[in-house]
C-alpha cells in the first residue's frame, strides 16, 4: 500500500469516527411530537423525452439540530420499469453494514432492511415497499428507524408520518398523466 493510499483510508476512517460521533450526540429517540416538528414530505416531479410519464418522488428528511447536517432521508418512488413503490433511505457514514436497520411504524412489528451499498455521500437502504408495509406506513403517525454506529451505540431516528399518504398517492396520481 502506497502512502498516499494509506492517508486517504485514513481520511476516511477519521470523518466516518467523527461523523459517527455527531451522530451518537444526536437525541437517541424521537417522539411523535418532535418529529411532527419536522418538515414534512415533499412530492418533487420530472419529465423529459425519454420518460414517458411524469416520474415522481416524496421525501423527507431529518437534519441535526445542531449543525443542519442530514442525518437521514427516506425516499419512496416508483421503479421505472414495473411501477412499484419502493423505498431508498440515505444514511450518514458511520453505521455499521452488517447489522441493517431497524424499521418500526408506531408499535407494530419491527422489521430489519439490509443496508444495500455506499459511497461518499454516506449509507442506502433500498428496499419494495409491499402492501402490507405501505399500508402501515399510510395508517401510521411514525416511523422509528434505527441503526447501530460504528461505535456500537444504538441511534433511533423518528420521521413523521403526516402527510404520508397525500404524498403517495400524489407520486401515484403522476404515473396517470
Amino acid at each position: 500500500m502506497s502512502n498516499s493510499d494509506l492517508v486517504n483510508n485514513l481520511a476516511v476512517l477519521c470523518l466516518a469516527s467523527c461523523v459517527s460521533m455527531g451522530i451518537s450526540n444526536y437525541a437517541h429517540a424521537q417522539s411523535a411530537k418532535e418529529a411532527d416538528q419536522q418538515p414534512g414530505w415533499t412530492v418533487n416531479c420530472a419529465s423529459g423525452p425519454e420518460l414517458k410519464n411524469l416520474q415522481c418522488l416524496m421525501a423527507q428528511e431529518i437534519h441535526l439540530r445542531q449543525t443542519g447536517q442530514r442525518l437521514v432521508r427516506m425516499q419512496v418512488n416508483l421503479t421505472a420499469e414495473t411501477q412499484q413503490p419502493f423505498v431508498t433511505i440515505s444514511l450518514p457514514h458511520g453505521v455499521l453494514f452488517g447489522q441493517g436497520i431497524a424499521l418500526q411504524i408506531d408499535k407494530g412489528e419491527t422489521i430489519t432492511l439490509p443496508i444495500n451499498s455506499g459511497d461518499q455521500n454516506g449509507s442506502y437502504v433500498r428496499q419494495k415497499l409491499d402492501k402490507s408495509l405501505l399500508d402501515a406506513l399510510r395508517g401510521g403517525k411514525l416511523a422509528s428507524l434505527t441503526m447501530t454506529t460504528l461505535n456500537k451505540q444504538k441511534l433511533k431516528v423518528g420521521i413523521s408520518l403526516a402527510g404520508f399518504s397525500k404524498a403517495l398517492d400524489m407520486v401515484f396520481g403522476a404515473e396517470k398523466l
